[in-house]
């Protein structure tokens, strides 16, 4: 599968031209400067949280969920590895296969990524309080995120 426009031959690019098709030159972007305290307490915020979420959720909230650390991790080993262990505790798990799959299904840089808010979101239509997942994280940083939607 071709990921961007550079991979395609001069062939094809004529070909798709011909139809219409505007070919953009691929250009690449610098990864973001992960910084790891952020990271380190995004992973203890979602290990608090997802012990709140049922992993045998509906797909939609399994992949947001999955989505949202994806993002806040920046695709990092450590974030799908919580994403697959929360995931394995649930009846429906397939296997890291699966797991894996999906993971690899997002991208960093959508336009409208998932981020922590959306996970306070998730937790609080079921009923969680976010103070909770902050203290029991350990991890003042994150209460503030849209404080008002918490009264």
């Amino acid at each position: 599968m071709l990921e961007h426009a550079s991979q395609l031959t001069e062939a094809s690019k004529e070909f798709l031209e011909r139809f219409g098709a505007v070919i953009q030159p691929h250009v690449h972007s610098e990864a973001p400067t992960l910084d790891p305290d952020e990271i380190s307490g995004a992973m203890r915020i979602f290990s608090a949280g997802l012990k709140r979420l049922d992993p045998d959720c509906d797909y939609f909230t399994w992949f947001r969920a999955c989505a949202i650390i994806f993002n806040e991790s920046h695709a990092s080993g450590e974030g799908y590895r919580l994403f697959d262990s929360w995931s394995a505790t649930g009846a429906k798990y397939k296997g890291m296969r699966d797991t894996k799959a999906t993971w690899k299904s997002c991208r960093l840089g959508h336009s409208r990524p998932l981020r922590m808010g959306s996970f306070q979101y998730m937790l609080k239509a079921q009923g969680h309080d976010w103070r909770e997942v902050c203290a029991e994280a350990e991890y003042e940083e994150f209460e503030h995120i849209n404080n008002e939607n918490t009264k």
